[in-house]
């Protein structure tokens, strides 16, 4: 249960990185038009040239844009790192206040929002274990004076269970099949985070490889003496 709070923290250092992210993505590719621009203009091939020239300044342009969203971006990991608080609180089911219940429903709605179709169509494939369609699994936290519901037939599969938890104000008794269908379920929603924080560190380690190959050395070898490589970027990156 603990690892499904350390898993969801990951969102909010998610959330950072990606600024992080898009910022070394943006340099290399800022750096593949600048050296595009270079190879264009020392082959004389002066309409490319231009070409390249436009796409470099925009590239420099959402650049300096990006450094401007840094101060929102982490206002929004602030807020990513709450909602992760609120979200993990699904492993004490029956234990949480009707408060701590709702903050806890707000932020699996983002963190599905935020997840790939993939994961959903997962949490649709898990089938509902007989004893959690019992109305003795529940605590109805919205409405203590009302007795619970069995769940319905209709419901098929986890993925609409928690649906239907949610929308009647349920909770399910901490520790039974149905507490962990739900515990299941966020911590598939908690375990996407370190999924695109593994995939973010492929691709910089990528483009951190790539760097080299981007300047075409032997292009810039090849060039002659009188040609002066950062003239011609500065004047490309020139509005």
């Amino acid at each position: 249960m603990a690892e499904m709070t350390v898993r969801f923290q990951q969102w909010k250092t998610m959330v950072e990185l990606q600024l992080d992210f898009l910022t070394r993505l943006g340099q290399y590719k800022l750096d593949v038009a600048k050296s595009d621009l270079v190879a264009a203009v020392a082959s004389s091939q002066l309409a490319v040239a231009r070409i390249k020239a436009q796409v470099a300044q925009q590239l420099a342009g959402a650049l300096r844009r990006l450094a401007r969203f840094s101060y929102r971006n982490r206002s929004r990991a602030t807020r990513i790192g709450q909602q992760a608080q609120a979200a993990s609180m699904a492993r004490n089911g029956d234990d949480l206040s009707a408060s701590a219940m709702s903050r806890m429903w707000a932020a699996y709605r983002v963190f599905e929002r935020l997840s790939p179709l993939e994961v959903v169509l997962e949490l649709m494939d898990m089938d509902v274990h007989a004893a959690a369609r019992k109305a003795a699994s529940y605590v109805n936290r919205r409405d203590p004076s009302t007795a619970c519901q069995d769940v319905s037939e209709s419901v098929d599969n986890v993925h609409m269970l928690i649906g239907w938890i949610q929308r009647r104000g349920y909770l399910p008794i901490r520790g039974n099949r149905a507490h962990r269908h739900m515990v299941t379920a966020f911590s598939r929603l908690a375990a996407v985070a370190g999924e695109i924080i593994q995939q973010m560190n492929i691709e910089i380690q990528q483009m951190e490889d790539r760097t080299y190959d981007t300047w075409k050395p032997v292009v810039l070898a090849a060039l002659p003496d009188n040609v002066d490589v950062q003239k011609i970027i500065q004047a490309g990156l020139k509005p």
